[in-house]
């Protein structure tokens, strides 16, 4: 059984206009652009690369791992 989204259905039923072709070469080359530029590297782009792939996780399991601590300790002493 398979619902379908009704937005989906609109974009489909949109019709479908050429681009020309100028603009198209253009747009694509844009693209190729900024997918190939290089991203910065100074001391902000490593701290920040720090922060999110190595202090916010760590900071993220250490809340959950102390909320969990504090809801099993609490859950216990419901159970005394």
């Amino acid at each position: 059984m398979t619902h379908e989204d009704p937005i989906d259905a609109q974009l489909r039923a949109l019709p479908d206009l050429p681009l020309d072709p100028r603009v198209e070469q253009q747009t694509l080359r844009r693209a190729r652009a900024i997918l190939l530029e290089e991203p910065p590297r100074g001391v902000g782009s490593v701290l920040q690369t720090f922060w999110q792939r190595a202090l916010a996780p760590a900071l993220v399991m250490g809340t959950v791992a102390s909320y969990l601590a504090w809801a099993v300790q609490s859950a216990g002493a419901l159970y005394r």
